[in-house]
């Protein structure tokens, strides 16, 4: 697996932001920290100290459209964010989601094409694609038809690292015209069961809201093969015609192909030991999200902390506060499972990440980076 990047600084196209919320309406700008400028087009904030919703915002739907991760609603239409900035956002909110008085909060951001969409008519369903081949992340809006054997252009170019032969994950929401769960699909857990979907139709998805694993019957089948298709190649989603992919009134979907020392999204197989797998991304992650696939399982996403990257159980499937430290140990080059909860590291589980980086291992030159010098956690 090649280490080389094309991104010397992540910070251009991911940052994550703390911030402690002040209870205030009146608009407040909260500024990024890294070395780079980062205007957020894709943002996910999560109250880390009380219960309450990961919302969803992006400049493709704008501002005031909120979608709740942790949940099944529709699209709102709310007023807490009042921009984004050039190097961050402004809130103008109390809403304790946001900007509760003393909570606190970790706000994830994405560079994009600065809400910048380009029609892309070439398959069954018309889509307006944002995208940004250089961070490989795609937004598309799209309305659905509910028939199946549909397709969708999801606009990453190649080329594909390490092997594949298109994007090797996409998020799907309904967020228009009805509600339902997210969709989440990954290339290992497909290639682990030959496909997307099997001949009884139950989907090979996970939902970001729900702690089923791939398959699980929580699913819904209803022996009808189509019904859940949602597979990828290198230059389509093929959708079946279920209202939570293929949905009339409105849906969005966010793509991600790997990019060498920016981002990887893959998979691995515990062994029930404390020494638990350590994994090579080619960089020090920044976000790391993780999901077992074939038991039911939480999610966990992971918190940086004075710079330094601590994984804690921020669950995206619940409004759950941010729990303790987890079972993983930040690599200068990945990952390391420390442990043998069945969360991370059940003998024969199978285990999917998302991960973008802090600092690449190796520079565009083949020069050690910082996190390639310092080695170790930190």
């Amino acid at each position: 697996m090649g280490v080389f990047t094309a991104i010397n600084d992540p910070s251009v196209y991911f940052q994550q932001l703390l911030y402690t919320g002040n209870g205030s309406a009146s608009s407040r700008s909260l500024v990024n920290e890294g070395n780079s400028n980062l205007k957020p087009d894709w943002l996910w904030i999560k109250c880390r100290s009380a219960a309450d919703n990961h919302v969803i915002l992006d400049s493709s739907r704008g501002n005031t459209k909120q979608l709740k991760l942790n949940g099944t609603d529709a699209e709102d239409t709310v007023s807490h964010v009042a921009s984004f900035n050039t190097d961050g956002f402004s809130l103008t909110s109390t809403d304790q989601a946001y900007n509760g008085n003393g909570q606190t909060y970790v706000a994830y951001q994405w560079k994009i094409n600065d809400g910048t969409e380009a029609a892309n008519t070439s398959k069954s369903i018309n889509a307006d694609i944002q995208v940004n081949n250089t961070a490989g992340i795609s937004i598309i809006r799209y309305v659905g038809n509910e028939t199946g054997s549909q397709t969708l252009p999801h606009g990453l170019s190649a080329p594909w690292w390490n092997g594949a032969d298109g994007p090797s994950s996409v998020f799907i929401k309904r967020r228009i015209g009805g509600t339902g769960d997210w969709h989440a699909c990954q290339s290992p857990m497909a290639n682990y069961y030959g496909g997307w979907g099997d001949d009884s139709g139950v989907p090979r998805t996970m939902m970001p809201n729900q702690n089923y694993y791939a398959g699980d019957s929580g699913n819904g089948t209803n022996g009808n093969t189509a019904r859940y298709r949602a597979d990828m190649d290198a230059t389509t989603i093929y959708l079946g015609h279920d209202s939570t992919y293929n949905g009339t009134g409105g849906m969005i979907a966010y793509c991600f192909k790997n990019v060498p020392g920016f981002s990887h999204f893959s998979g691995y197989v515990g062994n029930g030991n404390a020494d638990g797998p350590e994994i090579f991304l080619g960089f020090k992650p920044g976000f790391l999200m993780f999901k077992r696939w074939n038991q039911a399982a939480g999610w966990a996403t992971m918190v940086m902390e004075d710079g330094e990257p601590i994984v804690y159980k921020v669950r995206p499937d619940t409004n759950d506060a941010q729990g303790n430290p987890s079972a993983i140990s930040v690599t200068s080059s990945g990952f390391k499972v420390v442990s043998s909860s069945s969360d991370y590291n059940a003998a024969g589980g199978r285990y999917a990440y998302w991960a973008w980086a802090d600092q690449p291992l190796v520079t565009s030159t083949g020069v050690p980076s910082m996190a390639g010098i310092t080695g170790g956690s930190g």
